[in-house]
């Protein structure tokens, strides 16, 4: 890559941080939905009725000047719920069940000089219609909330300003000259609705649709010290619709995924196109998942947000004594095609999680 480009990008990283530690920025959106639909919508939290320990990794535009590992604009996500039911359910009628859990993310950019650490609670309480107990919920109705604390910290000595940077000489100034607080922590609260339908109780037909809202609490993160409220982190509001149906039963399922974000002036919209090869009807796992997706900003021009995403997923289980433990695999990769294209080397992702079943 040139020495023009390679200053680009350098360009865009430092407004990048530059900004958020101003006004704290975008968050991180992770390509694959399925695989971290807690990270998107609390009300996930132990909706198949099973405990739940997930791990996600997402490395953006790793060809970007900054830390080798994690990457210049990384993310770690750790997450884990418990289900509960509360009493049993009866024909017909609607059972009360819900989960507790805990997460914790961490976001790098550049060298790892500006990094943001989020902790925190998560609840669900679901509202499950069944036929029988042995099948699946025909309509099940869940609400969460995610509660947690923000720690946002910079090394301001690591930092140099746009105009220090020449295309023929690189870097020409040795500090930015800027100074400002290095760390800050404050609160956060994100709320989030499922509704899913299964139709007949059985596989053969699977919807959900889900809304969230995170950032809700004004709570000032700008590490130039202001509590001007306008500095928040800007909520932001997610809407979700996936469906999954038999094409070839016992041997081939499809399905849709679609993923639209907004937070403050930003725009997204994710379209993607599933297929579940082989599904095990005796545990519910599928050994093979292809995905294929496409992202675009909408009502704003934002070309660096072209991209299609190719993904690909393993589920299985193992046994301990009687009780099986599932778990899964998932890689995706975000193929850019518009403003800096593939000069960033796109974004890479990897996803794994196991899940123990807790239906009677």
């Amino acid at each position: 890559m040139s020495w023009y480009y390679s200053v680009r990008l350098f360009q865009i990283l430092l407004l990048t941080i530059s900004s958020c530690t101003l006004v704290y920025g975008q968050d991180p959106s992770f390509s694959q939905h399925k695989f971290n639909k807690i990270y998107f919508n609390p009300a996930y939290a132990g909706y198949n009725e099973e405990h739940h320990i997930a791990l996600a990794y997402r490395n953006l535009w790793p060809n970007v000047p900054g830390i080798p590992f994690a990457g210049p604009l990384a993310n770690y996500q750790l997450s884990a719920d418990f289900f509960f039911r509360e009493g049993q359910a009866r024909r017909s009628m609607m059972a009360f069940t819900g989960a507790v859990g805990g997460f914790c993310n961490q976001d790098f950019e550049g060298e790892g000089h500006l990094m943001t650490s989020t902790v925190g609670l998560s609840f669900a309480q679901h509202f499950p219609v069944v036929q029988r107990a042995s099948e699946l919920p025909r309509l099940l109705l869940s609400f969460g909330l995610k509660a947690y604390a923000v720690n946002v910290r910079v090394n301001w000595d690591k930092l140099v300003s746009s105009d220090e940077l020449s295309v023929d000489q690189g870097i020409i100034g040795s500090t930015s000259g800027r100074t400002g607080i290095g760390q800050r922590w404050g609160g956060d609260f994100d709320f989030g609705g499922l509704i899913i339908n299964n139709y007949k109780g059985q596989s053969n037909w699977y919807n959900e649709i889900g809304f969230a809202a995170a950032h809700i609490v004004a709570s000032p993160l700008a590490l130039s010290q202001s509590n001007d409220v306008s500095r928040k982190v800007p909520t932001k509001y997610t809407a979700s619709y996936r469906t999954k149906f038999v094409a070839v039963p016992k041997q081939l399922y499809t399905g849709l995924t679609l993923l639209f974000e907004k937070q403050a002036n930003f725009y997204e919209l994710n379209t993607g196109f599933d297929i579940y090869l082989g599904l095990n009807k005796r545990n519910g796992t599928t050994p093979i998942i292809l995905s294929i997706a496409h992202r675009t900003s909408i009502m704003q021009f934002k070309k660096n947000t072209k991209a299609f995403i190719a993904g690909v997923g393993h589920e299985g289980y193992f046994r301990k004594g009687n009780q099986p433990i599932l778990y899964y695999l998932g890689f995706a990769a975000d193929i850019p095609y518009g403003g800096l294209s593939y000069q960033t080397f796109g974004a890479y992702e990897l996803s794994l999680g196991i899940s123990i079943s807790k239906r009677v």
